[in-house]
């Protein structure tokens, strides 16, 4: 028997008996009489491949450490050869079909699986969190992530899958077509039954078939499961490992009371569902995770997801935040990301005559008013329609959002009120012809063209389907009190399953999980009070396979640049959690800080938050950058280049510099330096840095430190030079302003991701390019000085790509501007402010250490992670 042979046998009977990688070699050298040390080093070897497993370089997230090895015992080794559940997940959902698509899912589903609690531990436990992005296949990821349990010896699968029924019925659906194997699963609930009265728990979990059931967050169905799981004998359950997975984790899951005594009645029930679990794993799954990094971490009995928090990589195809209202940083030193042009404001006017009064008494009255956008969305909805089935030659599902407001009974007059607009349109077309129809198609399809090499779609193939689509279209009210709700898998008398062409106007249910099939227009006016309900509502993100070019989004400004906001926070969440990563860091020692916004937008409901509390903004290793300038004050401008000079003068004196690519690079400058000109330099009031703020902080925690200074230039010159005194003219950088707003310049963003490591040379920018953390890179190369980039920005930016003129202006400054990014160094911070403008939980966490390790590093590190509720990279443990 080889080395691959052992390894695969031990493998497959340490699965088919639910014992450990250790007990199965042992049975086989008893059974067949392998030498013991062949066997030694088999399940040495595989213990060190399960290993690999938990550190995959995607996804990223934070990590219990290593050194509980009896909550991290190296136990899941990937698919092998002989699984079930896997492979036959794999042909049902298709995605066997999708090579090139699969290797991601794949390599996450089994990170997320070694995390798991081993369920040949009987007793072990462990509680997790999954971050994805809004409509991006969450789901297909915990259907992988349960069926490799299920191949690995967890027997039963939970998924609470929010509070709604659509959603519920929706994931059973695609969980009974991608993961029910005849004879290899015995469901407990179904798309038409919820959690009820389940007979013989006992002699079920006796029967050692696999277990399913996707229950609806309701107090009712969730005693059920809880009393059902109670009456099954402990032992059974011990030796029944279960995966309890939490959909829309951060939906009613989360405690609403002040109290830590007190719970509110769901999370009540999830918790005492969870003391029901000997063995197993709870593992929430959100794209808005702020209501669970908010949860009590000192509450072993809450489920704060204190073992790890996985992110999940945002997929290629897939179109979210980022996307559509841009990246805060800079593609390259030409480019910026402002997203695609698929934006479109509502004046708030016309918002108005859309949008219900907030009191029962006034809306009994009130009519909604047909606003001019509306009629542009529409119409743009049925050309887009028209122009997929022209280009696919077959008709798809294809739907529009109407989202105002959160109350039922104005959905039903919004209804009448499109209902009348279509039978209008209809009118139009057969008696008057399409002119405004064209006018539309002209203002629009040109905007956003194909990204997949299509040839683009030609109005006369336009028209020809048309007419068809207007006739098809019709609205639906999905809420609480519609009977003809939103259903893509309706049939015909034929019994065949029906094409819809739908506008569905609704609220809540059509707000959070629920997929609509080939969104194609979002006309969206309804305010929202929190980060994760104005993320959450975002149906528009997802994928949009084949018709990439078509979608559009109708929002009011201040909508819109709350969207913008939060595509910055989702983007600063991802660098924490990667960073955490790097530090080999987990949310049990300290808790994911969240930017606060600085108007009336909440992070999440405010009974969410008891626990969390204002941090001090640690700047350790962290990147930030000036994006908001002062545009008329030449008084400020001036002051700013003069502060550069003199920072460059004495940069010249060190002596020590290098070219990188147009860059100029100054090596080891003095802190006294860099803080003179932090001193001097005039932040824009009202943003992101205060000089005040980073000067105090760097004179306490890295007062002596040396520093890398960079000067950001461009190989060309283009719109002309900069004078920066001691070295000279340098070609300006073009960094055009948003067009809104107009009191100052908003330039979005300011530095390119290699920009962070360009004092480590050209190799380090190129991993960085690549897809490398810079904190990463940095901690590779051992540098532990900060880098100062100035960029010289000129006066005479403007828009340098057509695209960029619907969302970008020309800067109208009387003077030069200098921007400033920083690379702050890596230092253990230990203050905490209680002015600052993030929030975080903070755990009380306490360093574990061997007899050979060195209790006064261990004793720096606690007075870091105990004090402070956020740090950025350090040595961690």
């Amino acid at each position: 028997m080889d080395t691959q042979m052992i390894q695969e046998t031990i493998v497959r009977h340490a699965r088919a008996h639910n014992v450990s990688l250790r007990e199965a070699g042992n049975q086989i050298i008893r059974g067949f009489g392998v030498p013991p040390d062949f066997v030694d080093s088999a399940v040495e070897a595989l213990k060190a491949e399960a290993a690999r497993n938990e550190i995959l370089d995607n996804p990223g997230g934070a990590f219990r450490s290593s050194r509980d090895e009896a909550r991290q015992s190296h136990w899941y080794t990937g698919p092998v050869e002989g699984d079930v559940h896997w492979p036959a997940y794999l042909v049902a959902s298709g995605w066997h079909e999708k090579p090139d698509q699969l290797l991601s899912l794949d390599t996450a589903s089994t990170k997320i699986v070694a995390h798991l609690a081993d369920p040949t531990i009987r007793g072990n436990k462990k509680k997790g969190l999954v971050v994805g992005h809004v409509q991006s296949g969450k789901t297909a990821n915990y259907a992988a992530v349960i069926a490799k349990a299920g191949d690995a010896g967890y027997r039963i699968a939970i998924v609470m899958s929010g509070i709604h029924n659509n959603l519920r019925k929706q994931t059973q659906v695609r969980l009974d077509n991608d993961l029910r194997i005849p004879g290899l699963w015995d469901p407990l609930t179904d798309a038409d039954a919820d959690f009820g009265q389940v007979p013989n728990g006992t002699a079920r979990v006796a029967s050692r078939l696999h277990m399913l059931a996707v229950v609806k967050k309701n107090p009712s169905r969730l005693r059920r499961l809880r009393d059902w799981l109670h009456n099954i004998p402990l032992e059974a359950r011990r030796a029944c490992p279960i995966l309890l997975i939490d959909d829309e984790a951060d939906q009613a899951t989360p405690n609403t009371r002040a109290a830590r005594d007190e719970m509110s009645r769901i999370n009540e029930l999830i918790r005492e569902i969870w003391s029901e679990v000997p063995t197993g794993t709870y593992v929430g799954y959100t794209a808005t995770p702020f209501a669970n990094v908010f949860m009590d971490p000192n509450d072993e009995t809450d489920l704060y997801p204190e073992d790890f928090i996985v992110d999940l990589p945002r997929p290629g195809a897939y179109y979210g935040a980022e996307q559509i209202f841009g990246m805060p940083l800079q593609v390259s030193e030409d480019e910026v990301d402002d997203g695609l042009d698929m934006a479109r404001v509502i004046p708030d006017a016309e918002a108005e005559l859309l949008n219900a009064p907030t009191k029962k008494a006034d809306r009994e009255g009130w009519k909604p008013v047909l606003a001019d956008s509306l009629v542009s969305a529409t119409r743009w909805f049925l050309l887009a329609t028209a122009a997929r089935r022209a280009r696919d030659g077959v008709e798809k599902h294809s739907s529009m959002l109407v989202h105002t407001t959160p109350y039922v009974e104005p959905h039903f007059k919004t209804k009448a009120l499109v209902d009348t607009l279509l039978n209008d349109l209809v009118d139009e077309v057969t008696n008057v012809g399409l002119d405004q129809f064209k006018a539309v198609w002209d203002a629009e399809y040109p905007r956003v063209l194909p990204s997949d090499g299509r040839e683009p779609v030609s109005w006369q193939d336009v028209t020809l389907a048309l007419e068809d689509v207007l006739r098809s279209t019709r609205v639906v009210v999905d809420n609480g009190n519609s009977t003809d709700r939103l259903d893509y898998g309706r049939k015909g008398a034929d019994g065949l399953e029906l094409v819809e062409t739908v506008i569905a106007v609704g609220g809540s249910t059509l707000s959070r999980g629920l997929t609509l099939e080939g969104l194609v227009v979002s006309y969206f006016t309804r305010a929202a009070r929190a980060y994760d309900t104005l993320l959450q509502m975002g149906r528009w993100f997802g994928y949009r396979s084949g018709y990439e070019e078509l979608p559009r989004v109708w929002m009011t400004s201040s909508i819109r640049e709350d969207f913008r906001f939060l595509a910055h926070v989702e983007w600063e969440i991802r660098e924490e959690m990667s960073s955490m990563g790097t530090r080999g860091v987990s949310p049990h020692q300290y808790g994911l800080r969240v930017r606060a916004h600085p108007g009336n937008l909440a992070i999440t409901a405010r009974n969410k938050m008891h626990f969390a509390q204002a941090v001090q903004i640690s700047f350790s290793g962290q990147r930030h950058q000036t994006i908001q300038f002062e545009e008329k004050d030449s008084t400020v401008q001036l002051a700013n280049l003069s502060a550069a000079r003199q920072l460059l003068d004495d940069c010249v004196a060190v002596g020590e510099s290098a070219t990188v690519g147009s860059t100029r690079v100054f090596h080891g400058v003095g802190s006294g330096a860099v803080l003179a000109f932090l001193s001097a330099y005039r932040f824009y009031p009202g943003g992101e840095l205060s000089g005040t703020q980073i000067v105090q902080w760097l004179n306490k925690f890295a007062a002596d430190r040396a520093w890398n200074v960079a000067v950001v230039s461009r190989a060309r010159e283009r719109v002309g030079t900069v004078d920066l005194g001691p070295i000279g003219q340098v070609n300006g950088l073009v960094r055009a302003p948003l067009k809104s707003p107009t009191s100052y310049a908003n330039i979005k963003g300011l530095m390119t991701k290699g920009d962070a490591v360009v004092d480590l040379g050209a190799s380090a920018i190129g991993r960085v390019n690549v897809g490398e953390g810079y904190q990463a890179v940095r901690a590779d190369a051992d540098c532990d000085r900060g880098l100062l980039l100035l960029y010289p920005i000129s006066k005479e930016s403007k828009p340098v790509f057509a695209v960029e003129t619907t969302s970008r202006r020309p800067l109208e400054s009387p003077e030069h501007l200098i921007g400033v990014g920083i690379v702050f160094p890596p230092v253990l911070d230990g203050d905490v402010s209680e002015d600052g403008t993030f929030l975080a939980v903070r755990p009380d966490w306490t360093p574990e250490f061997d007899d050979d390790d060195d209790p006064e590093e261990f004793r720096d590190l606690e007075n870091d992670f105990v004090a402070s509720a956020f740090s950025g990279p350090t040595d961690g443990p």
